[in-house]
């Protein structure tokens, strides 16, 4: 069951317990949809649209935005990492059109297993992966004919974060690890004080930013990173106790 009784002392600093028990703490239970579980003091997001089920984050969108048209005899150079493989496009020609051309790289990008779908919106070019799957374009380059677009390339979380994980007392896994599991009710921070585990130094008065890609995610951060983007920033947390490198904060968490 989830931590539910406090003390007015501050509590042992371990990842996800609730830091200051004379502070009102607003805690909700959902239903964790996450392949493998999910550990203690790490962000949740919605995983459907109703917010009854909660996963970790993924880089779950990705996009490549060009400063103008392609042109004719255009060579455009595509590669994409779908859960750190990354798959190398055939070269994509122009043909007939800018419209067509950036149709024939949507086609072939919904074509890469783990893509969900590929959308063209004027110069620019999104993918959507599927569940649970970080995604991001590494190349988008384009060579060759009068004149070369350049794309400038994004990724992000799409998904409602919701909450950090309350630590709570569960039977421990054969290798001696305790978080949820799968399908598991959670309890998720709304409102309150928690230890929280981060990648960097923070301190009161940073931005915090959420992880959301790759084997750290859901643990908060000082940085958004790049070439891709690994984390996203919340308005949301409010450092009070901070810690210089990768360790344990107090961050207060205020979800609306």
């Amino acid at each position: 069951m989830a931590q539910t009784t406090f003390t007015n002392a501050l509590t042992v600093a371990t990842e996800g317990a609730i830091a200051y028990g004379r502070e009102n703490a607003d805690i909700h239970t959902k239903v964790l949809d996450q392949t493998g579980g999910a550990g203690f003091g790490l962000m949740l997001c919605a995983t459907a649209s109703d917010e009854k089920t909660m996963g970790l984050p993924y880089s779950n969108s990705a996009t490549a935005a060009g400063d103008g048209a392609l042109v004719a005899s255009n060579s455009v150079a595509v590669s994409v990492v779908v859960n750190g493989v990354t798959t190398v496009l055939t070269a994509t020609v122009y043909a007939t059109s800018h419209a067509a051309t950036m149709a024939a790289i949507e086609t072939k990008l919904e074509a890469v297993s783990g893509i969900a779908s590929a959308t063209v919106t004027s110069n620019s070019i999104a993918i959507l992966g599927n569940a649970e799957t970080d995604v991001h374009f590494s190349v988008f380059t384009v060579t060759l004919g009068g004149g070369q677009a350049v794309f400038t390339l994004s990724n992000t979380c799409t998904k409602n974060f919701y909450g950090p994980t309350v630590q709570a007392e569960l039977e421990p896994q054969s290798d001696g690890t305790i978080e949820y599991d799968d399908e598991a009710a959670v309890a998720l921070l709304q409102k309150g004080y928690m230890w929280m585990p981060t990648l960097a130094t923070l301190a009161p008065r940073d931005t915090v930013y959420v992880t959301f890609h790759g084997s750290n995610r859901g643990k908060i951060t000082s940085s958004a990173g790049s070439a891709p983007v690994l984390a996203i920033s919340n308005s949301q947390f409010t450092i009070k106790r901070g810690v210089t490198g990768a360790g344990l904060v107090i961050a207060a968490i205020n979800q609306p």
